[in-house]
């Protein structure tokens, strides 16, 4: 099963992703896009990937231009990529390259949590989703709340 997990930041999606991973027991666990992002960038600026993980906020907007310049050509580059390694795929940011890759996936979620933050590069929200999860409980709350939703999509 191929899984998008969307939402803003801080929202959850990586805890997500890894109970999916653990629960379908995934290929390849999961794969943020904006990993793929950052070493491609690194590799193309002489940069070292650990240096622009550990500053991501002063990276960001840099590393959301150089997305979109490759998504410009081929909006489902990045989760492309992601698929190559991986069932479960977090970090889609624009509508553009939703529209182009739901379609590659079984199922699609929205992370939702009170404390989640919008950024300005996040351009996708719970209407380009097939499923809203509510991550505002404790972890085994969260579990409960994914199994039901594989059930019922399987």
């Amino acid at each position: 099963m191929k899984i998008l997990v969307l939402g803003n930041r801080y929202s959850g999606k990586s805890t997500v992703a890894g109970v999916l991973s653990d629960l379908i027991k995934s290929r390849g666990g999961y794969i943020d896009t904006s990993t793929i992002i950052i070493q491609q960038f690194a590799a193309a600026n002489n940069l070292s990937p650990g240096e622009i993980a550990q500053n991501k906020e002063s990276y960001r907007d840099d590393l959301f231009n150089y997305a979109r310049s490759i998504q410009e050509e081929d909006p489902a580059y990045f989760v492309d990529q992601a698929l190559g390694t991986s069932d479960i795929v977090c970090g889609v940011r624009n509508k553009d390259e939703v529209e182009a890759t739901k379609h590659k996936f079984d199922l699609t979620l929205w992370i939702d949590r009170s404390t989640a933050e919008r950024s300005s590069t996040e351009m996708v929200g719970p209407e380009d989703a097939d499923v809203v999860v509510d991550n505002d409980g404790t972890i085994s709350q969260l579990r409960f709340q994914l199994e039901e939703i594989l059930r019922d999509h399987n």
